[in-house]
């Protein structure tokens, strides 16, 4: 059975990858347009990409903080950029494992805890991109208003708002929960997470810092987006790329194959009508940041092998 779990990913890889050679071999001349993108826009499309993991980064360390001892702002970008690495070359939230089992064997750092973090991670990050998502189609001017997708992104936003109020029963809470032990030991387990999860919803400050690092992050994945529009000649308007950017967001959470290749392209020409752009775009604008966040991998990686470099990254003491 495991081996038919690990074998999910690399199938959908496979069946994804031979599905765009086909799409490329009977679309030559719509995508022919990516041989003339220019070196500016590629290196303003990486300067996006390094500022989405300077904001993941900032956002392990912060958030790590709150129950272990201080990371270096070295040590958090480079744990962001492992999980990374992890996103777009692993199976579902591989990048996330990697992080969680990093802070616990560098910073002891419970799973529990770690879990904490990344609840208010998602609740952040889903929060301001369904806002995004909101206001985007609520600018755009439809033949058809989606109501259905405007109260579903409406019930999302209510939703985690509501996360943050929401308490465990007493019962749950006390010293010895009832139930078999596996119960109680899972129960231990969920209210160790709630425990850490309230800490810091107790931190005013930490949460402002979080929300403007969800925000750069946007900021950032909508410059990429616009750019790589236009350098194609795409005619977008900035609320469809706030519907886009959003879309390109939560497909991480469908991500069965490595950085949801394929799975985001799906999910993205189901709306390309809604968007105002057409497939070959949509293809075209997935190539060159893919292409793109690659190659910085790949530099990154290779740069981070050398053991000197790693040890200045997670021992500087440069903290924020």
């Amino acid at each position: 059975m495991r081996n038919w779990k690990r074998l999910i990913s690399p199938v959908a890889t496979g069946v994804v990858i031979v599905l765009f050679a086909m799409y490329a071999i009977n679309n030559r001349n719509s995508l022919s347009g990516l041989l003339e993108i220019s070196w500016a826009t590629l290196v303003f499309v990486g300067i996006g990409r390094m500022l989405i993991f300077f904001s993941n980064g900032m956002f392990v360390k912060w958030t790590a903080e709150a129950f272990t001892r201080r990371l270096s702002v070295g040590e958090g970008i480079y744990v962001g950029f492992l999980s990374a690495l992890g996103n777009f070359f692993g199976p579902l939230l591989g990048g996330t494992g990697i992080r969680a089992v990093y802070l616990r064997r560098i910073h002891n750092l419970p799973y529990t805890k770690f879990t904490s973090t990344l609840m208010i991670y998602y609740v952040i990050f889903f929060m301001v991109n369904f806002t995004l998502a909101l206001g985007g189609l609520m600018t755009l001017n439809l033949q058809e208003t989606p109501y259905f997708l405007i109260g579903l992104l409406t019930v999302g936003i209510l939703a985690l708002l509501s996360s943050v109020f929401i308490r465990l029963p007493r019962r749950m809470q006390s010293d010895n929960p009832e139930g078999s032990t596996i119960v109680r030991k899972v129960v231990r387990y969920i209210v160790d997470i709630e425990s850490g999860w309230r800490l810091m919803l107790t931190m005013p400050p930490l949460l402002v810092r979080l929300v403007a690092l969800a925000a750069l992050s946007v900021v950032a994945q909508l410059l990429i987006a616009y750019v790589a529009f236009e350098s194609i000649g795409a005619d977008i308007s900035w609320g469809s790329l706030a519907v886009y950017v959003s879309i390109v967001a939560v497909s991480l959470l469908v991500a069965f194959t490595p950085g949801a290749v394929g799975i985001r392209e799906a999910m993205l020409l189901l709306v390309s009508e809604t968007l105002g752009v057409t497939d070959s775009e949509i293809i075209q604008v997935a190539v060159i940041d893919r292409g793109v966040t690659f190659v910085l991998l790949l530099l990154l990686f290779l740069l981070t092998r050398h053991s000197r470099l790693r040890r200045k990254l997670t021992s500087h003491d440069l903290q924020v």
